[in-house]
C-alpha cells in the first residue's frame, strides 16, 4: 500500500510541477491554476494542502502580479475552509500553512 500512495504523491508532485512550468513560460492561462488550485481547496486534504504549497512556491508571486485580487480570494478561501473543516472537527493542516504576507498584501 505504502508504494502505492508514494507513486500517487510522486505523480501529483509531477503535475504540479508540469502545471506551474507550462505556467512559467506562458503556455497555460492563470484560470488553469486557479482552476486547479479551487478543486484543492474544496477537498483540503494533506495531499492537496501539499500541492498547493509547491505550486504557489513556484508560481505564487507570478500568480499574484498577475491578478492579486484573484490570490487573495483564494487565499481567504483556503482559510475559510479549514475554519469550516476545523468546526466539523476535521484536522486540516491548512491551519499550519503559513500565508506569506507578500502574497495577500494588494499591490
Amino acid at each position: 500500500m505504502y508504494a502505492n500512495c508514494r507513486r500517487c504523491s510522486l505523480a501529483m508532485g509531477n503535475l504540479v510541477r508540469v502545471l506551474a512550468h507550462t505556467y512559467a513560460v506562458s503556455l497555460v492561462r492563470s484560470e488553469v491554476l486557479y482552476s486547479f488550485l479551487e478543486a484543492a481547496k474544496a477537498r483540503l486534504t494533506e495531499a492537496d494542502i501539499d500541492m498547493i504549497v509547491a505550486l504557489l512556491g513556484s508560481v505564487g508571486m507570478q500568480l499574484r502580479n498577475e491578478d492579486p485580487a484573484a490570490m487573495k480570494e483564494f487565499v481567504l478561501g483556503v482559510h475559510s475552509r479549514a475554519a469550516e473543516l476545523g468546526a466539523q472537527g476535521v484536522r486540516a493542516a491548512a491551519g499550519c500553512m503559513a500565508t506569506p504576507k507578500s502574497l495577500t498584501q494588494q499591490g
